[in-house]
């Protein structure tokens, strides 16, 4: 919803200013909405073809965009789904590049990670949400430790969990990334935290997508007919929705 209008006084003898229509959220920030379409379009696929919630699990249920006033610091996009009558939701950040290096997770994304996590009013809940960082293309020295520290998070040995962490100076560094922006974060919260998050990296804008092949493919399914072009058709109608 767009914002109320301003009014400015005029000067005593001079016109009335005229009223300014405040620019949309969309009008104002750039070109990073056309990625973040398509990730909207590419998680409502998933959705559709009864794929689970990307690291909570669930099926989707519902795809929001721009929910910061619903009090989410990652409010690119929100997918909600549902399992045994709970519900469970991602909030995702869509940036159009890839964001990650070998050096770790962009700080501004673990900045707003921590502030969602120590949010008590917040809608985060701990137990069944997640955050997650989509990102255009992949880094595979990032993509092989974050899956290593993943995997060395996912145990309740926390000090086994550093231990093996510290021990590796590539996987150090990624849990670092994440750490060092929470301030005085302990080691056991940071493990808690990096259990909820998650990196989506996909090739949606590359000139040739197997992300966006995989998508169409899953569209033709969907449809009675099965037929290409009707697929095609159905993937387009989902982007114009998420535009």
């Amino acid at each position: 919803m767009a914002a109320p209008k301003n009014m400015s006084k005029s000067k005593a003898g001079s016109p009335p200013s005229r009223k300014r229509t405040p620019a949309t959220l969309r009008s104002t920030s750039g070109a990073g909405f056309a990625f973040e379409d398509l990730i909207a379009a590419w998680q409502l696929v998933k959705a559709l073809s009864g794929e689970q919630v990307p690291g909570v699990g669930g099926g989707g249920t519902q795809l929001q965009a721009q929910v910061s006033t619903l009090g989410w610091r990652i409010d690119d996009l929100l997918l909600t789904g549902e399992a045994n009558g709970a519900p469970r939701r991602l909030a995702m950040s869509a940036k159009g590049n890839q964001q990650v290096s070998a050096a770790g997770l962009p700080v501004d994304f673990v900045e707003r990670a921590w502030e969602q996590w120590r949010d008590p009013q917040g809608p985060f809940n701990r137990t069944t949400d997640g955050l997650a960082l989509v990102t255009l293309g992949t880094n595979q020295s990032f993509d092989v430790t974050w899956r290593e520290v993943k995997n060395a998070c996912s145990g309740s040995d926390a000090a086994l969990t550093r231990s093996r962490i510290r021990s590796n100076p590539r996987q150090s560094r990624v849990f670092d990334s994440v750490q060092k922006p929470g301030g005085n974060a302990s080691d056991e919260e940071t493990i808690e935290l990096i259990r909820r998050l998650h990196v989506l990296p996909t090739d949606l804008q590359f000139a040739v997508s197997e992300t966006e092949s995989q998508s169409i493919a899953q569209c033709r399914r969907l449809l009675e007919s099965g037929a290409a072009d009707e697929a095609e058709a159905l993937w387009k109608g989902l982007t114009n929705i998420a535009a």
